[in-house]
């Protein structure tokens, strides 16, 4: 199955890749109607391709009916203009001998597909002109029209071809004048004695902004979001939106396609192409990958996929062709233009942004030496590691330790005793968390469990380990000294490490200290808040809260503004009959923060409004539950792209590599 993107006047939609590890999402509560579920492979290795049962790709096979001209209200002309040199975008030479213009009226707008034979297909936008769109079936050489007409009968303001589905029907994306809301599709006849009928408008609304696509499946088209972090796409039990029909408007399966998938997890894409039970699939490091969209895919007659893809920093205007070959290797192609669209011969067609002109040419070969996949971006390298936090871990034997740049060569923080000895009230005092601050290269640890609020140390990074006889120390009124040393527990610093929160006093209380200057402020949290269980910095200025109250768990959000800490809400979401003990796992979905219950494999997600959403009945409804690898005794999203997470073995990953020891919870 091709690929395409949907163009839009003025705007270039940007490629999305994200995929990854093992997610599977489902609806809490009643509301399951949008469930997703996606999966972690834990086991794969994102280093080297992945080759499985070869694709049989079967021969092209001619339409059901002869191709026909359909006249419309204005004849275009039959004959295409001479070819021509000019390369599109002003590439120099990524292409093989001449272009081909196209001709694209209105405003030109243009989406392109091919029928089963191969020949290409166009579906025209004639934007201020009232009317119907067009189509136009290409010769095998595109330097002619085999066929040109009307879609449907009504006032189209756009219209976007989104795919060539079996019998070579259309399914055109569209939105009528008459109509400012809601975009539509219809499935139209484009070959045959009655080319340019509509079989059928789907009785379903769609986002008209361009910021989600249909993707199709055996089954039919599901939707893909624009910008969401979701590690595999489309999500395997995705609904259903549009499905495929024959020309009597019969729903049907499609059988003669492949479709493909994508998982983006640490850095690494992997591609899987499948039709029926033959399945290939390719892992490499895919650094540049924007989260936005489905990647656009293209199998070739010749047995390989090409990835068109566009790198983050192309501004919209560049795609680099990458070719999967069926042996697994990949191979990097260069950069023509922009290419909307790939026929099974290989040959693309391009788009000149600046003049929206059209053009189909023949692709250059990689060169023998290019098979590095996608180097990262020279401007893009500070970046990337501009906010990468020490890994920090507790071991089984209950020592501290953090990790170099490469999650390897531990340091040991503190040399504590096994979690199994420490006992409540009357010590001995294990570790419980640990938290790096790279601000003041140092490191904060909750140690548990005596007094039964646990203590707080912190210590430079010159200064370790820390003693495993640590007495607090006092201030001149003998009282615990709480800058930064104190009784308390679950430390958690933002992102830089100039500031850190934790629970003090009976549970009921949060403080804030600065890194920097040893100033606090804290806050009694109102009993509606509940018993503290765990706090997270979401942002710089905002902090999240979990708590117990009663039979119910409770979010609370505060706001810690220039040296001043207050609450901002207290949601429910959960009864504690539901979920045993829940703590912070970081960010699984980009814009949404994460819980994890401790001993199982559960995680759920959602919005700070999602928390509070009772959909009309439970509380928390509108959350998602992610199914993790395995049971776990500790989980962490450190972004989207990267779990961190323990298994009931002690076994510690990051992503899909396990760190060397046993391990009873990690984070970064």
């Amino acid at each position: 199955m091709r690929r395409r993107r949907r163009t839009i006047v003025g705007a270039v939609s940007a490629v999305a890749l994200v995929a990854g590890g093992v997610v599977v999402a489902t609806a809490i509560g009643r509301d399951r109607d949008n469930e997703r579920i996606a999966t972690f492979d834990a086991a794969s290795d994102p280093t080297a391709p992945v080759v499985d049962t070869p694709l049989s790709l079967p021969a092209s096979t001619t339409p059901d009916q002869p191709a026909t001209t359909v006249a419309p209200s204005t004849q275009p002309s039959t004959t295409i203009q001479a070819p021509t040199t000019t390369v599109v975008d002003g590439g120099v030479s990524p292409i093989v001998g001449e272009s081909i213009p196209l001709e694209c009226g209105g405003f030109r707008v243009c989406t392109f597909d091919h029928l089963a034979d191969g020949r290409l297909v166009q579906i025209g936008n004639d934007g201020g002109e009232a009317g119907p769109p067009t189509f136009t079936i290409y010769d095998d050489t595109a330097t002619s029209v085999d066929a040109t007409g009307l879609l449907g009968n009504f006032d189209a303001s756009s219209a976007f071809l989104v795919d060539v589905g079996p019998g070579d029907i259309a399914y055109v994306w569209y939105t009528r004048r008459d109509e400012s809301e809601t975009a539509r599709m219809g499935a139209f006849e484009i070959t045959g004695s009655e080319a340019g009928r509509q079989i059928i408008e789907f009785d379903v609304g769609l986002d008209f902004s361009g910021d989600t696509e249909q993707v199709p499946t055996r089954d039919g088209f599901v939707q893909v979001g624009c910008c969401g972090p979701d590690t595999v796409r489309p999500a395997p039990d995705a609904e259903v939106v549009i499905p495929w029909v024959d020309r009597d408007g019969n729903e049907i399966t499609n059988d003669d396609d492949t479709f493909f998938s994508t998982k983006f997890i640490d850095q690494t894409l992997t591609i899987t192409a499948q039709r029926g039970d033959d399945t290939r699939s390719w892992a490499f490091p895919d650094r540049e990958a924007g989260p936005r969209g489905m990647p656009l895919l293209y199998e070739l007659a010749d047995g390989r996929v090409l990835y068109d893809f566009e790198p983050l920093h192309s501004g919209g205007d560049s795609s680099l062709p990458i070719y999967l070959d069926p042996d697994g290797t990949v191979d990097v192609g260069q950069s023509p233009g922009s290419i909307l669209h790939v026929l099974p011969d290989g040959r693309a067609v391009l788009r000149d942004l600046e003049d929206q002109a059209y053009a189909l040419a023949e692709l250059a070969e990689p060169a023998a030496d290019e098979t590095d996949p996608i180097s990262p971006h020279p401007e893009s390298e500070a970046a990337t590691n501009e906010s990468t936090r020490p890994l920090v871990a507790i071991t089984t034997d209950g020592d501290a330790v953090f990790f170099d740049a490469d999650d390897a060569n531990p340091t040991l923080i503190f040399d504590g005793p096994a979690v199994a000895e420490s006992t409540i009230g009357d010590g001995p005092n294990g570790a419980h968390r640990v938290a790096y601050s790279l601000a003041e290269d140092r490191v904060v640890l909750s140690r548990c469990c005596s007094p039964i609020v646990g203590q707080i140390v912190t210590s430079p990074i010159d200064d370790l380990p820390m003693p495993a006889d640590i007495v607090p120390p006092t201030d001149q009124m003998g009282e615990p000294d709480l800058v930064f040393d104190g009784y308390g527990y679950a430390p958690a610093l933002n992102l830089d490490g100039s500031m850190s929160a934790s629970i003090v006093g009976d549970g009921r209380a949060v403080v804030v200290i600065d890194a920097a200057t040893d100033r606090f402020t804290n806050l009694r949290m109102p009993a509606e808040a509940g018993d503290l269980q765990d706090l997270v910095w979401i942002d710089d200025d905002s902090i999240a809260a979990i708590g117990r109250a009663g039979s119910v768990w409770m979010l609370s959000t505060l706001d810690h503004t220039e040296g001043v800490l207050t609450i901002e809400s207290s949601l429910p979401f959960g009864l504690t009959n539901d979920f045993d003990d829940l703590v912070f796992a970081g960010v699984a979905r980009d814009g949404e923060i994460a819980v994890h219950e401790v001993g199982t494999d559960t995680v759920l997600s959602g919005t700070i409004d999602d928390y509070g959403n009772n959909n009309g009945d439970e509380a928390g409804s509108s959350l998602e539950v992610i199914t993790l690898p395995g049971v776990t005794t500790s989980a962490w999203f450190f972004d989207p792209g990267q779990l961190i997470w323990v298994d009931t073995a002690g076994t510690l990953r990051v992503g899909d590599r396990v760190i060397a020891g046993t391990y009873t919870w990690a984070r970064r």
